[in-house]
């Protein structure tokens, strides 16, 4: 059988036999729901056509990706091995499939068989998560595949600490516009758990102390409320603690909704999920297990019954309602406690070549400002004047208040599209470039930091914002790698310049002359 690619599968497939010699680590992302792994069974196959000695493995985390990447090989006939702890021997093939954990115990057990130096790529699913860091020194060319190119485990650190170059073939918004995802409505009833009400453990929340706090009476309540109201579809519940998810399954089945719960001690996952795809109107509560590799596209409703700190899970949270299946073209996404108001809606663009090369920092994101319909709690955007689910009418949509929960010092988006209006239409009308506009940006911004109305990231990010919507006013899709680098360094230098000298002189052999020759010759054509 051979497989039938969509427009941006293709050109994934080109790019990375295009740049098989060169790249030594590249990230690939691709929203969930794109399929990686047709991707993956098609770069592998045309691989080994091109290099008939090449061995390919490739690393899994979960049992659902294990199987479905052993399946797509099936599908156009190229044989590939399985390796889980069952298997013992090395096998002899040109593409093996592994568990990761097991793949690692076979490279570095004394006196093991195994060896990299004849394996000539790795490729990695999901490889924004820590569990395949320790194989990366491990082989020398590198492949990672996932939907949020974010690193989120050490603040300090970014993926581009582990992958060298970042490619990505399409976006969430694209894929909905091109009908190969479903479209989303989000709602965010008004009883919620706030974020400052958990305990925070590590870099994320306490899971336990959360799932205490989400027992309470009344947010089992409203899960059952919205069973009634949805009753029929099919829905996946992501809850807090296994205790947590146990109760909400226990009242659900006891309001008569078909019901099973899962987590990572299941014994019998594979049949649950089979029962949820056979069944109309089941609903699955889970922990930690419908995020990744879990393809059910029959899914309705996505209720994320928890807080979640990290932009990466509720992405994959999210998308995992997005497949198209038969009729379905839309998906509701119940985000009981708010997270929207901290992440932005799922298909929001995100600029993940930024995000790839940002250092994590400590606090919350800045998001374009949204509030909610009081009539039926529908997310949508601030400036709305009639909710497009309920028809509400906004008594006063310019002055609405806005439903947030990050620090407001940070960057509001609309606020500053809104003033790079007015720098962008000054510049335009007197024919000035790039170099003008952000001159008064950063004088505007600076100001507004000096008076504490903003951070550096804030001051950062808008100036970046006034660029990319001034490139944008230029006719082009977004702004080129070296009209990137101009931006940083721009802000760098002027910043650097307000240093007192004791400082400046630690940090002055950041800038090689070599390395600003380099920029100014990517940027000379905005001067």
């Amino acid at each position: 059988m051979e497989l039938q690619y969509r427009y941006y599968q293709r050109n994934t497939i080109n790019h990375s036999l295009d740049n098989f010699e060169y790249n030594e680590r590249e990230c690939i992302c691709l929203p969930t729901g794109s399929g990686k792994t047709v991707i993956f069974a098609g770069l592998c196959a045309e691989l080994i056509q091109r290099y008939p000695k090449l061995k390919i493995h490739i690393a899994v985390h979960r049992v659902e990706l294990f199987n479905s990447t052993l399946e797509a090989f099936k599908k156009i006939n190229v044989y590939a091995a399985k390796v889980d702890r069952s298997v013992k021997m090395k096998p002899i093939a040109n593409i093996t499939v592994c568990m990761a954990e097991t793949l690692h115990r076979r490279l570095t057990k004394k006196h093991s068989s195994w060896n990299v130096d004849d394996v000539g790529l790795l490729l990695i699913d999901e490889c924004h998560l820590g569990d395949f860091f320790k194989l990366l020194p491990l082989y020398k060319k590198i492949r990672g595949f996932t939907a949020t190119a974010q690193y989120v485990r050490n603040v300090g650190q970014s993926l581009s600490d582990y992958y060298h170059t970042i490619f990505v073939p399409t976006t969430i918004s694209t894929l909905i516009n091109e009908g190969h995802l479903c479209s989303a409505r989000t709602f965010a009833p008004s009883i919620r758990l706030g974020r400052n009400d958990v305990k925070t453990k590590g870099d994320d929340y306490d899971m336990t102390d959360m799932g205490n706090k989400l027992s309470d009476i009344k947010f089992i309540e409203q899960v059952v409320n919205y069973y009634h109201k949805y009753k029929g579809q099919r829905c996946i519940v992501y809850n807090s603690s296994v205790k947590h998810s146990k109760l909400v399954t226990e009242a659900l089945q006891q309001a008569g909704c078909p019901c099973h719960h899962l987590d990572a001690d299941s014994t019998n996952r594979k049949y649950i999920l089979d029962w949820y795809n056979k069944t109309d109107g089941a609903w699955i509560c889970n922990v930690g297990i419908a995020t990744t590799g879990t393809d059910l596209p029959k899914t309705n409703i996505i209720m994320v019954n928890r807080l979640v700190k990290s932009l990466n899970l509720y992405l994959q949270i999210c998308g995992r309602g997005s497949r198209i299946w038969e009729s379905k073209n839309t998906f509701l996404i119940l985000d009981m406690h708010g997270n929207c108001l901290t992440h932005g809606e799922w298909s929001d663009e995100r600029d993940w070549e930024k995000l790839f090369y940002q250092k994590r920092k400590k606090g919350k994101e800045g998001v374009a400002p949204l509030k909610q319909c009081p009539s039926c709690e529908a997310v949508v955007p601030i400036q709305t004047k009639v909710c497009q689910f309920c028809n509400h009418v906004f008594e006063n949509a310019a002055n609405e208040k806005e439903v947030v929960e990050y620090d407001p010092i940070l960057v509001e988006y609309t606020k500053v599209k809104q003033k790079a209006e007015t720098f962008i239409k000054t510049a335009v009308d007197r024919n000035h470039k790039l170099f003008s506009v952000i001159y008064k940006a950063r004088d505007y911004y600076y100001a507004q930091l000096e008076a504490g109305k903003i951070n550096e990231e804030g001051f950062r990010n808008n100036i970046y914002i006034v660029a990319e919507l001034y490139y944008k006013e230029q006719g082009h899709d977004k702004m080129n790698i070296g009209h990137k680098k101009f931006i940083e360094k721009f802000i760098d230098d002027f910043l650097h310049s307000k240093l007192p000298q004791d400082i400046k002189d630690q940090v002055a052999e950041i800038y090689s002359p070599q390395a600003v020759n380099v920029i100014q010759h990517e940027t000379s054509d905005i001067f």
